[in-house]
């Protein structure tokens, strides 16, 4: 029986036809026997390309590229446009559910970002909290989609996975197997009109475009975005956010006017051994928190994306029935379907299929079907699958832990996925078993493509010997 038996596939929904990516890649495969020194060339050449256009997952980490392609049929496509979207509107009724006043839920599940709450802003002209997201989902071995975190203030995946997936491309048109089919990966150039879109919407039009990280120093995608900005004749500046300076009601990098900002910043609990913005961020970014709390300066991402929103936690709200009176029917049969059951290690209790539950408890007894991950943070470590570990070593980690909260949520089998690999400076090529996730790309309510990332371990992420696949629709 699946304890999760209102998330379970026994209502009927679409599911991916998986057989498109599996025959294609077999074929992928296939070719190492009969064009291996061809297919070596074109591979080191893709990630020569990459390092010459700046294109690192960090300073430290270059982009792989593999011989891997997701396929998905036109049909399919269109469907995960239209789960995207509807999960956009749901997580927008979330946010505004969570943040009304005495809401109880609040307390139970962010009050660590209650000393962030005060500088929560909404664009004046803007629609919607979350200018852009990235839903990471698993697709399982029958083609069910389920969403596992939100990402609403994560974007990087905008400029690594089109820069990975056109050298894909480019391998699979010199071997004549790309066809007509057409790429479906985000692009890069919606993330910038969206940064152009509120500059031009701003205060001050006119003034820079400033990327700025925090104490946590990740700058990952930064320089990208400066020089894909620069290339349009925009002025932009790069720089930390605690440098910012605010006077005559506008906020300054050096002697260079802002108008907008894109924060590349992560948020935790004050005491996380991480990222935090601990109890000193208010004499930190005082400027910048000045700007926003006067609306003199626009942002891409608001700290609300970047706290509540972002946090896993924001996954249990969904499944809360108190927040599902506020939604359709249709809703919340979409939630049940496609979103994994979470809950948060930190003593309460939680609801699993319309029942409040002692989550500890459930937890413990229930590891095989489970997974542990921290909230508020990952980039793809730390997280824990219960069926890898012993029962003892499982409720261990299930203790509630302060400096670091972790969710527990239902682990998602991904499909099976076999890639052709080889090591470098060799003949010798393995196939090995690669564990898929997605994530659905939204600017501004509407679905603008998929990324997606193939690792050798069930964790995939680019951070932990992952991959980007290109992505094709047929």
């Amino acid at each position: 029986m699946n304890i999760f038996q209102n998330t379970s596939r026994t209502t009927q929904c679409q599911l991916i036809d998986l057989e498109l990516t599996r025959r294609y890649q077999a074929n992928l495969n296939k070719l190492w026997d009969t064009q291996f020194d061809q297919i070596v060339k074109l591979l080191e050449s893709a990630e020569h390309n990459l390092r010459q256009e700046s294109v690192f997952y960090d300073t430290v980490n270059p982009l792989r590229i593999k011989l891997t392609s997701f396929v998905v049929s036109q049909n399919d496509y269109d469907y995960l446009q239209q789960l995207a979207e509807g999960l956009h509107l749901i997580i927008e009724k979330a946010i505004d559910w969570t943040l009304q006043v005495g809401n109880e839920v609040f307390e139970e599940l962010f009050c660590e970002y209650e000393r962030i709450r005060p500088y929560f802003r909404k664009e004046a002209l803007a629609d919607y909290w979350q200018r852009y997201a990235r839903y990471d989902a698993i697709i399982d071995d029958s083609g069910l989609v389920k969403f596992i975190e939100l990402n609403t203030c994560s974007p990087a995946g905008f400029v690594l996975s089109p820069a990975s997936a056109n050298q894909v491309n480019h391998i699979l048109i010199e071997l004549n197997l790309l066809g007509e089919m057409k790429s479906g990966t985000v692009c890069t150039g919606d993330m910038l009109k969206l940064m152009l879109d509120i500059r031009e919407d701003s205060i001050y039009p006119h003034a820079a475009v400033a990327l700025l990280y925090d104490e946590n120093k990740i700058t990952n995608e930064l320089e990208n975005f400066r020089l894909f900005l620069e290339e349009k004749g925009l002025p932009v500046v790069v720089g930390d956010m605690a440098d910012c300076r605010y006077r005559n009601q506008q906020l300054w990098l050096g002697d260079i006017p802002i108008s907008t900002c894109y924060c590349k910043i992560r948020i935790a609990n004050a005491e996380n051994r991480g990222y935090c913005w601990a109890l000193d961020f208010k004499e930190k970014y005082a400027d910048f928190l000045m700007a926003v709390q006067n609306q003199h300066v626009s942002c891409v991402n608001n700290l609300c994306v970047a706290t509540v929103s972002e946090d896993k936690s924001m996954l249990q709200v969904l499944h809360h029935p108190d927040f599902q009176k506020n939604l359709l029917p249709e809703e919340i049969a979409m939630i049940n379907k496609h979103v994994a059951w979470t809950a948060a290690l930190n003593g309460r209790k939680s609801f699993l299929n319309g029942e409040l539950v002692d989550t500890w408890a459930f937890v413990r007894d229930n590891k095989d079907s489970l997974l542990l991950k921290p909230s508020n943070q990952s980039r793809g470590k730390n997280i824990i699958v219960g069926k890898l570990i012993s029962q003892s070593e499982w409720e261990k980690h299930c203790q509630p832990e302060a400096r670091m909260p972790f969710v527990a949520q239902e682990y998602i089998e991904p499909f099976d996925l076999r890639v052709r690999v080889y090591k470098q400076g060799t003949e010798n090529t393995e196939t090995v078993r690669h564990y898929q996730t997605i994530a659905l790309g939204m600017i501004d309510g509407k679905f603008k493509g998929i990324i997606s990332r193939v690792a050798p371990l069930m964790v995939s992420s680019v951070a932990n010997t992952g991959v980007t696949q290109s992505v094709l629709v047929k």
